[in-house]
């Protein structure tokens, strides 16, 4: 039996690092009694697998992973024995059973939405927000630096991120902050993190932000056929 999970990753465990997670869940695995299937050879290991790594930093609602069980379980049984052994803020808010087949959750799951907020610098401004990220987005390119491992070493390079926005828009401004919805890529063909988002808009719009300030939650994925 394989297991598609749906969970999430919530208050200060936004700063747990993917292996960490990883780590979490073999060990909740084991507290819960789920019989999971291992792989075969010298090191065996739980035959489970996540989706893309969150950004360190930032709350999800919409996490995946997949998992190989050696016997079949109910789905209701399933999450809740999980939820039980579970830290309060990474909960299983459902699940499905997937066949063989299925894409991985990383092939498939390549485009998220996020909820970002920061501190505005120059609140006392009149400036037309929803103007300034639309003529942000008429750009035909935004670059930004990005580190690149390039043999043992790591290297700078420019990457024109304006392919992967598909949407950016302002979601409230309020008590000197500013709350923005965004569509992005998030996958090998390409990757905007919550932060460089800010970046650009600090730097190319009238719109200044403290970007220390900054809180962001995952609040959905798609597809691949994902349309605006």
């Amino acid at each position: 039996m394989k297991i598609r999970a749906k969970y999430t990753k919530l208050g200060y465990l936004k700063y747990l690092s993917h292996l960490d997670l990883v780590r979490l869940f073999n060990r909740s695995f084991i507290r819960a009694d789920i019989p999971v299937r291992y792989s075969e050879g010298f090191n065996p290991h739980p035959k489970l697998s996540l989706g893309n790594p969150l950004p360190l930093g930032i709350e999800s609602v919409c996490e995946y992973f997949d998992v190989e069980l050696t016997e079949n379980i109910e789905l209701n049984e399933f999450n809740n024995r999980l939820n039980e052994v579970l830290p309060k803020w990474i909960k299983i808010i459902e699940s499905k059973e997937i066949d063989e087949l299925t894409p991985s959750i990383s092939s498939t799951m390549c485009i998220t939405e996020y909820e970002i907020s920061a501190d505005l610098t120059n609140p006392e401004e009149e400036i037309d927000y929803s103007c300034e990220i639309n003529r942000l987005l008429d750009f035909s390119n935004i670059d930004i630096e990005k580190k690149k491992k390039k043999g043992k070493n790591k290297v700078t390079i420019k990457v024109n991120i304006r392919p992967f926005i598909l949407k950016l828009s302002i979601n409230g401004v309020y008590d000197g902050s500013i709350k923005f919805k965004s569509i992005v890529l998030t996958g090998e063909k390409g990757n905007v993190k919550p932060s460089e988002l800010l970046e650009v808009i600090n730097k190319n719009t009238k719109i200044k932000l403290d970007l220390d300030s900054m809180n962001a939650r995952k609040i959905a994925s798609y597809t691949n056929e994902f349309e605006e």
